[in-house]
């Protein structure tokens, strides 16, 4: 990632909302300093249409070539979306000074770092043999409280083709105990340390 950060003036020393300021000031950090390297007067007219308030944004965008963060006082409505949808990093401050350029550069690494660390955690049961599935639910809900037990396991568990599944949990999904699960599964759990140790395998038709 290019180290560039885009700042909304209002001439060359005001800080400013994004549509009420005239200059983009487009920064590089050199070793422990940040240089203005680009000086972008521009203006968006909000008085017309939302097509052509679009392709303001969007001629603007170009004219930031490699930067993919920009800060203002203020960034909202049709404006904050075209700068998200275009993938910016989009940050808001009250004022300005060149040590805020390393606090958003810190907050994008550390969240960059976040995300490729959840990524790495399988949100999914996964093949560990053939037809042997595994899934620490404890794990994967800590990093992602956002999936939930019925989010991870129920599509594995209505389109999967499999023998059996492990499962370790802090306890057994109540959802698990429903009818339409417990005749179609044989699930079996025991203690295995402090979590539990769920298994379950398809019920064979005699």
């Amino acid at each position: 990632m290019a180290e560039k950060i885009a700042v909304t003036f209002k001439g060359k020393n005001d800080l400013a909302n994004l549509t009420q300021a005239d200059t983009l000031m487009v920064f590089e950090k050199r070793d422990t300093d940040w240089i203005a390297r680009k000086e972008i007067p521009y203006q968006i007219d909000l008085s017309t249409n939302l097509q052509e308030i679009r392709n303001q944004v969007r001629n603007l965008i170009t004219k930031l070539d490699d930067c993919n963060i920009i800060v203002s006082q203020s960034i909202t409505g049709l404006v904050y979306n075209v700068f998200d949808r275009m993938g910016f990093h989009i940050f808001e401050v009250p004022t300005f000074q060149k040590t805020v350029l390393n606090d958003i550069l810190m907050d994008i690494n550390n969240n960059t770092e976040n995300i490729e660390r959840n990524e790495a955690i399988p949100t999914t049961p996964i093949e560990t043999v053939d037809g042997i599935y595994f899934l620490d639910l404890i794990q994967l809900q800590a990093n992602r409280p956002d999936i939930s037990s019925k989010k991870a396991l129920q599509p594995f568990l209505h389109n999967t083709p499999f023998i059996k599944l492990d499962m370790l949990c802090s306890h057994l999904p109540p959802w698990l105990e429903n009818t339409e699960y417990k005749s179609a599964f044989d699930i079996v759990n025991k203690k295995s340390g402090s979590a539990m140790l769920v298994t379950i395998t398809k019920k064979i038709c005699k």
